[in-house]
């Protein structure tokens, strides 16, 4: 599928060559035994030179997974990763290998200024006290499970996930959907080039963003529930205020569609990725491009940082999932399955020790970053074509993706049996979202749909 800025199908993977680079293949074991525990920080990662450490000196904290210790060979530590060269941004005039697009200069520019405007940057949060996402969830061994404040109402402790509002409003393909960290608004990404903002009480629209000359693929909150950025296949990353609905900078630096965005905890800090097949780190206050990663072979599919902010995760279209410290740009760590599918989603567990990865053979995986190896895998859905969003469903409990069947699966995260199964929309859905705060999931189909469809869980009080 030729894939233009004319006719774009958003998150549509496309026949592009598929070489790897030369590095060396972790021995996948698929474990699929064993409890997981996503939830319990435990130890907290600090930077030390170009490495992510923590106190026990390994690359991550203790996996908490019951199974044996993963050889030192196979240790982060002992990792002898191919050396990554972090390539400074400055404009250039390579040939883009998946683009006949010329390579524009790297710029920033200032909405609504000219070019020597000295407007002020963005608010950047206080995050002197900035503590990592609260525990509202736990997911313990089997043999050691704990009674939280929160327990099922019933006694299968069986999902039962009914819809609740279906909203309309975009006309083409819904791309992306994101909760806001408090819980309270919904943001929908399109083809239309239009952000939605949706009330998540009453399922109305509160407001709508428009400035992208091209369609989104892409959407993320900051953490304090102020931006919003926007990834489009114009090119560019837009933030946009929440107090204003204005676009408040515009960062352009990509050579080929922007695929994928995230902020990092603190707010401070902007990953991105796209089909120039790079990784771009961003300074949000002063909009300023801090490092330009030669990340992957193909397309990047998905960007993310871990809790404290200290790792950053891509996957693309090449089939690998790469791990670098932010601080320093290096390349800690390499993630591949044997058959190197192409990899559509990535999303670290909560408390950043296992990886959930949707890949293109209709299969997610969830990987052990210590050990690199994968421990469990959910199947049953459909997914070949799209890049299809996953997560973890509200309670920490269950996995959550859509499926070009036009279903949403909802999966055990422990014994990875299908849950639930919703229906309702027409068209594959692609977009998927967990509420953080309440049990509810969002979720969004192509082009026959276009509706938007949000979910309750009704035994959850």
């Amino acid at each position: 599928m030729d894939v233009t800025q004319d006719n774009h199908v958003p998150r549509c993977s496309t026949p592009l060559p598929h070489s790897l680079p030369a590095v060396e293949q972790p021995m996948v074991q698929h474990e699929n035994s064993g409890d997981v525990e996503i939830q319990n920080i435990g130890h907290q990662s600090h930077m030390n030179g170009d490495s992510a450490t923590v106190d026990d000196g390994s690359l991550m904290p203790d996996t908490g997974i019951d199974m044996e210790d993963a050889p030192a060979s196979d240790r982060p530590s002992a990792l002898k990763e191919e050396s990554m060269v972090i390539e400074d941004v400055t404009p250039d005039h390579r040939e883009n290998r998946s683009s006949p697009a010329r390579h524009d200069d790297f710029v920033i520019q200032d909405v609504a200024s000219e070019p020597q405007s000295t407007s002020a940057p963005l608010h950047v949060p206080n995050t002197e006290n900035h503590t990592a996402p609260p525990e509202n969830f736990m997911l313990q061994h089997e043999q050691d499970m704990k009674v939280e404040e929160k327990t099922p109402t019933s006694q299968n402790n069986t999902p039962a996930y009914q819809v609740k509002f279906i909203m309309s409003g975009h006309t083409r393909s819904v791309s992306s959907l994101k909760f806001s960290p408090d819980g309270t608004m919904l943001a929908s990404a399109a083809a239309d080039k239009l952000i939605k903002i949706w009330d998540c009480e009453k399922g109305e629209l509160l407001d709508t963003f428009e400035g992208h000359t091209e369609g989104i693929s892409d959407i993320a909150w900051s953490s304090d529930c102020e931006y919003l950025a926007s990834a489009s296949d114009d090119k560019t990353i837009r933030i946009w205020s929440m107090e204003t609905g204005e676009t408040a900078k515009i960062l352009k630096g990509h050579t080929n569609f922007v695929f994928c965005v995230n902020f990092n905890p603190k707010c401070n800090l902007l990953v991105s990725g796209g089909f120039d097949e790079t990784v771009r780190v961003w300074d949000v206050a002063r909009a300023k491009p801090l490092k330009n990663l030669p990340a992957h072979s193909d397309p990047v599919t998905a960007v993310t940082f871990n809790h404290d902010g200290t790792l950053i995760a891509s996957c693309a279209m090449d089939g690998l999932i790469r791990l670098w410290d932010t601080e320093s740009g290096q390349c800690l760590k390499t993630l591949a399955d044997d058959d190197n599918p192409i990899c559509s989603h990535i999303k670290f567990s909560p408390n950043s020790k296992y990886i959930l990865a949707s890949t293109q053979d209709s299969t997610i995986r969830l990987w052990n970053i210590q050990s690199s190896r994968c421990v469990k895998t959910y199947t049953g859905h459909t997914n070949r074509t799209y890049s299809v969003f996953c997560d973890f469903a509200p309670s920490g409990e269950y996995i959550v993706s859509g499926s070009e069947d036009s279903r949403v699966y909802i999966w055990h995260l422990q014994d990875r049996q299908i849950a639930q199964v919703l229906e309702g929309h027409r068209d594959a859905v692609i977009a998927i979202a967990s509420n953080p705060t309440r049990p509810m999931i969002a979720s969004a189909s192509v082009e026959k749909d276009l509706t938007i469809h949000v979910w309750v869980d009704t035994n959850e009080p």
